[in-house]
């Protein structure tokens, strides 16, 4: 029976005893890629190398998605075969070109193994063919991209700054067809390349111990500058007294500083900007911004050099106010710089005003008491950077009177007298005070509304006149506004005793044009029945035999406003008129008695004989009795009456008499 003989990592097994011993030995058999290679002890006619690489080499490193090829040096073997991932029964095959290749696509650590039968048995074994085993490791490194900052400088060289450290060393193309350059991971690397052509440069990684050498790479395009650019100022913020805000345009692959003034007129570095991709950077500043203005200034660093390239200077702004006798005084003031332009106050109630100084001083003389103003300065330089000031908040004050209420009326509604006006910007709190007739003033009511209803006018009684002040924000108290009286309207006798008199009393005070006056004349649903020029102050009216209730009032009017007079109402009585005889004889004359009266809306008429009994009855006012009872010719007498009336304003009347009927 053939012996298996293993040692260390390896196993040795007999060839051309039967199947059986055979299948039990594959079966049972450890594993020889499971084993460390570096125990092993392989026939001493195996051999095989990488290509590229030392015949002796037994570890290989290589990167992945290199391909790899092995070159067999064995002697005496026979059915060489190989596992590039170090397992026996995953052999791979030899490619078109009859050789043994293999890309590895994933980083880490493999064993190659190869097998093949010897002529060699082992001490103490018969001569025949055996399997022998031997392996090699090979190291699958990862294609990482290298990092590495790029900066401009002038006279179009370019520096570069390898920030990784995966590799042991670094391969440059500068990308103008200038020799590689190899670099370690420090100091910088500068170029200087013979136009300002863009150029794309090439960063490779470099493993020790890689055959060939090998690595990921990264590119960047560059476009060189004979100068740096100039830095251009975007703004400079006041957010609060002690914290501001800077923004500047980058270019790409530019380091900046960011400096400040001193007080002897030289700069210290406040803060550095790495080189990045073109870009706005905002940078925050600290400083007692509420009563200094600190000058800035933004630099462009050579990095290649000692140079730097600055932008123009920017101050900050020290804005303040102070709350005058109704005014608000402004100051401001900030560090001359060269390049100033312009600058514009502005505030949250409307002002913009231009400023042609970068310190000094201005009124705001439109402002209201008690109303808050905030105040702002921007400053342009000729680069178009702008230079914003905090914001500066205060109350305004003022011992001033305000000027009068504008647009007092008084009108006559349901009886009342009814103040309106318009409100003044600053106004609070109104007084409405009633005058007397012996101009003095008594205080009637105060109020925060537009309108003020006087419930105890009684204009019927007597003329009422009014006059408003108001207080504002502050606590001052107005100008009074003009003396104002509603027109008055009353009745009067009428000489002629046929109609109605009435005398009226003109608006005092009227804020306007001279207004038309005109009369009005209303029934009872005050639906206009008459109006007429009232161009007289004593005014007559017919009687009205067709309405009972009839109104009268007095408008003025001037096209803008309106003004309306207290309403003078007429009630008249019910009429009514009975003859006291009549002849119904057929002659054609009073041979019917009839009723006549005025303002009736329902009638009943009813006679009766001396003994009590209804002769006639009617209600309707047209028909007349013609001195018949049923068709009967009553006889000559007294006869009694009784009529029933209700009137347009409906209240019922009874009038009781009698009349004599006449038969001659």
């Amino acid at each position: 029976m053939t012996e298996l003989y293993k040692t260390g990592n390896y196993q040795k097994q007999q060839i051309g005893i039967r199947l059986l011993v055979l299948l039990f030995l594959l079966v049972c058999a450890k594993p020889a890629w499971s084993q460390p290679c570096s125990s092993a002890k392989p026939n001493v006619n195996m051999c095989f190398y990488i290509d590229g690489n030392p015949q002796n080499a037994t570890q290989i490193r290589i990167c992945a998605g290199t391909k790899v090829k092995i070159i067999d040096c064995s002697t005496n073997g026979d059915l060489i075969q190989y596992s590039f991932v170090g397992d026996s029964f995953k052999l791979t095959p030899k490619d078109a070109n009859g050789d043994y290749t293999y890309t590895y696509t994933t980083p880490g650590l493999y064993t190659i193994l190869q097998q093949g039968n010897y002529p060699d048995p082992p001490p103490g074994m018969t001569i025949g063919l055996y399997r022998y085993y031997k392996c090699n490791y090979i190291e699958v490194l990862p294609n990482i991209a290298p990092t590495f900052t790029l900066k401009y400088c002038a006279n179009r060289q370019v520096s570069i700054q390898i920030t990784d450290n995966t590799y042991t060393n670094y391969l440059i193309n500068w990308g103008d067809g200038s020799p590689n350059e190899t670099v370690s991971a420090t100091g910088s690397h500068v170029h200087a390349y013979t136009n300002v052509d863009p150029r794309t440069i090439t960063v490779s990684g470099q493993y020790a111990g890689t055959i060939p050498p090998c690595g990921g790479s990264q590119q960047q395009t560059v476009t060189p500058v004979v100068d740096l650019p100039v830095p251009r100022l975007r703004k400079l913020t006041i957010e609060n007294p002690s914290r501001a805000e800077l923004q500047f345009e980058a270019a790409a692959n530019t380091a900046y500083r960011i400096e400040k003034k001193e007080s002897n007129g030289t700069y210290s570095t406040i803060s550095t900007i790495p080189e990045g991709s073109t870009r706005v950077v905002s940078q925050v500043l600290t400083g007692n911004f509420g009563s200094t203005s600190i000058t800035y200034r933004v630099v462009a660093l050579d990095v290649c050099g000692s140079s730097v390239v600055p932008s123009e200077e920017i101050s900050s702004i020290v804005f303040n106010a102070i709350a005058a006798n109704a005014e608000n005084q402004l100051n401001w003031q900030a560090n001359p710089v060269a390049t100033f332009v312009s600058g514009e106050l502005t505030s949250t109630r409307g002002l913009t005003k231009p400023i042609a100084v970068q310190s000094g001083m201005d009124v705001d003389a439109n402002v209201k008491c008690g109303d808050v103003y905030c105040y702002q300065m921007r400053q342009t330089l000729t680069g178009g950077a702008v230079s914003v000031s905090d914001t500066f908040c205060l109350k305004a004050i003022s011992t001033l009177a305000p000027a009068a209420v504008q647009g007092l009326v008084a009108t006559v509604k349901y009886g009342s007298v009814v103040l309106t006006w318009k409100k003044p910007v600053d106004a609070q709190e109104f007084t409405i005070l009633r005058i007397g007739t012996n101009g003095q003033a008594s205080l009637l009511s105060r109020t925060t509304d537009l309108e003020y209803t006087d419930a105890d006018s009684r204009l019927e009684e007597q003329s009422r006149c009014y006059q408003l002040i108001y207080t504002d924000k502050c606590g001052n108290v107005s100008e009074p506004s003009p003396i104002i009286c509603p027109i008055r309207l009353q009745q009067v006798e009428d000489p002629t005793q046929q109609g109605y008199g009435l005398v009226w009393a003109p608006y005092t005070g009227w804020n306007g044009t001279t207004p038309i006056y005109r009369i009005e004349k209303l029934n009872a649903q005050n639906l206009l029945l008459d109006v007429q020029l009232a161009n007289q102050e004593e005014l007559f009216f017919p009687m009205d035999t067709l309405n009972q209730l009839i109104r009268f009032r007095i408008t003025a009017e001037d096209g803008t406003q309106i003004s309306i007079s207290n309403v003078i109402e007429i009630r008249q009585k019910v009429q009514l008129g009975v003859p006291e005889a009549f002849s119904p004889n057929g002659d054609g004359i009073n041979d019917q008695l009839f009723v006549r009266g005025l303002f009736i809306n329902t009638f009943r008429f009813v006679i009766y004989n001396r003994w009590g009994e209804i002769v006639y009855a009617s209600g309707d006012m047209t028909r007349g009795w013609d001195g018949r009872n049923n068709h009967s010719t009553t006889m000559q007498n007294v006869y009694t009456y009784a009529i029933t009336v209700e009137d347009q304003l409906g209240k019922k009347t009874v009038k009781l008499g009698s009349v004599l009927v006449l038969r001659q």
